[in-house]
């Protein structure tokens, strides 16, 4: 493990300018380029895992898809629902095929991967688009589920970054699963990676709770302003899940990497530490560290992070990108391009656990 990745350092300068690439490119999965040197996954030559796309809302709108993942010749009664992330500007379920196969085909989850409409720079949604579009998949696979092998009243919620900013808000504010027939009981658990919570906070320089430099508050501004075309405070409460949580929503499992995103190793315990002083709420927090990672993910993580601009080229002594690349690790983790490793599938088992304990 090289210095840089075990470095502690808050360096994080990106300029404004690459804020539309970093929200189109950030956690945008394996793009379906094998790394050098990889070896095959058995998983994604499983031919007895079967994918099948349906719509969950009956437009013309290319984004209200969703990809099935189910094993053939195992019962699979569970049900894991995956959001993907992209600062609700980017990413798409296409680039996190080997997710599916990993719990379909493995751990025999009828797997279900999620789109939905995407803001600036890469769509024109703004919330609560986003979220209005999870739920109505959610509906769909409640009600539809069951003609492939899984169980309605067993389903998981598993989203990373922005994906699991909307996972965390369907659980916790009911009025979106209320809009679509269902309610927060539907949910068994739900497994959050990487989120952002309280929004506020992000964007706030005079209180800057989170411990943000000027640069990394401006960059979570304009990604939040381009999402939710609001910075008022109220406003961005209500769309927050820290200030949803309460005592009815699912358990959940709140995770986060060694070397995040700025903001999100102070925020992820807040929001665990919140939810977990309500009444018969018992979250658990999970930190995701770098030996959790392969050599193969950790090296395509901080080619990712240098893509989507952390890579400032005046400080060339100190790798940017490595100090940020946990927030692709974590993901890319459970989305392995590289063999399944005992040694550094953590992620993937602390999914598995938490549904088999709950």
């Amino acid at each position: 493990m090289s210095g840089a990745r075990g470095a502690r350092s808050r360096l994080f300068l990106v300029s404004v300018a690459t804020v539309a690439l970093v929200a189109v490119t950030i956690v945008s999965g394996w793009s379906g380029a094998r790394p050098a040197g990889a070896r095959p996954n058995r998983l994604a030559m499983n031919e007895q895992v079967r994918v099948e796309t349906r719509r969950y809302i009956q437009d013309a709108n290319s984004k209200h898809t969703l990809d099935i993942y189910y094993p053939a010749s195992w019962s699979h009664p569970k049900v894991l629902i995956f959001v993907h992330g992209g600062g609700l500007a980017g990413g798409d379920k296409s680039q996190y095929a080997e997710l599916g196969n990993t719990y379909a085909g493995l751990y025999h989850y009828t797997t279900v991967l999620v789109n939905y409409e995407l803001s600036l720079p890469g769509g024109t949604a703004v919330h609560p688009d986003h979220i209005k579009d999870v739920a109505a998949a959610f509906s769909w696979v409640k009600r539809n589920i069951s003609a492939f092998g899984g169980n309605p009243r067993e389903i998981y919620l598993l989203g990373q970054s922005a994906g699991a900013y909307l996972v965390s808000l369907l659980a916790t504010d009911a009025q979106y699963l209320r809009g679509v027939g269902c309610s927060k009981s539907d949910i068994r658990g739900i497994i959050s990676l990487s989120a952002y919570y309280d929004l506020y906070d992000f964007t706030d320089y005079e209180g800057n709770p989170l411990g943000l430099t000027d640069e990394q508050i401006q960059f979570f501004r304009t990604m939040i302003f381009n999402s939710h075309r609001t910075l008022n405070r109220q406003q961005l409460d209500q769309a927050s899940p820290y200030w949803k949580a309460s005592s009815t929503q699912p358990q959940f499992c709140v995770m986060y990497s060694e070397c995040d995103m700025p903001g999100m190793s102070v925020d992820s315990p807040n929001f665990h530490a919140r939810v977990d002083g309500f009444p018969g709420q018992d979250p658990q927090l999970v930190m995701l560290r770098l030996s959790d990672y392969s050599d193969v993910t950790w090296a395509w993580s901080v080619e990712q992070a240098g893509a989507a601009g952390f890579d400032n080229e005046e400080t060339p002594e100190v790798d940017e990108a490595e100090l940020v690349a946990g927030h692709w690790a974590g993901v890319a983790s459970m989305n392995p391009q590289d063999a399944l490793d005992d040694d550094h599938d953590t992620a993937i088992e602390t999914v598995v656990d938490f549904i088999e304990s709950h």
